[in-house]
């Protein structure tokens, strides 16, 4: 089997299994480091093969309109609808949150796939971070627009 304790017809090209290790221990071969996937991406096994990290607050979800970040391929962080909400999948430990949040960032914005990220709900302990990234505070929570075209 290709997936352990998994069952059915599993199926890889050869050297699957060498680069799915490679990305295990950061960016080997030219593949990142950190992924943002739509949570409802089949690419994103967290919610279907695997469970969701146990994790106090709401549980995430595979709705439409919703991201995790891997990190190491590992779910690191939750973004919730809209960015309205964050939540961190593993400890803070500083080993990934950095690197997480700077690829929502590039995701969101730099995709034009949102204007701004305007976050509502943070984990204790990011704000700092969220602020060493640009977000700055609002009534709404913290804000960081997209870069202007020039």
């Amino acid at each position: 089997y290709f997936v352990a304790g998994r069952g059915g017809a599993q199926f890889a090209l050869p050297g699957a299994v060498d680069r799915l290790r490679g990305c295990r221990h950061g960016a080997a071969d030219g593949q990142p480091r950190v992924v943002v996937l739509a949570a409802t991406d089949p690419a994103q096994p967290y919610g279907v093969a695997l469970p969701w990290p146990r994790v106090e607050g709401t549980r995430p979800q595979r709705t439409a309109g919703t991201w995790v970040v891997l990190v190491a391929g590992e779910a690191a962080l939750y973004v919730e609808k809209a960015g309205k909400g964050l939540q961190a999948l593993r400890p803070l430990d500083g080993t990934w949150e950095a690197e997480a949040l700077e690829a929502v960032a590039v995701y969101l914005l730099g995709g034009r796939r949102l204007s701004k990220l305007a976050v509502e709900r943070v984990p204790d302990g990011f704000d700092e971070i969220l602020g060493d990234h640009g977000f700055t505070p609002t009534p709404k929570g913290l804000v960081r627009y997209a870069p202007t075209a020039s």
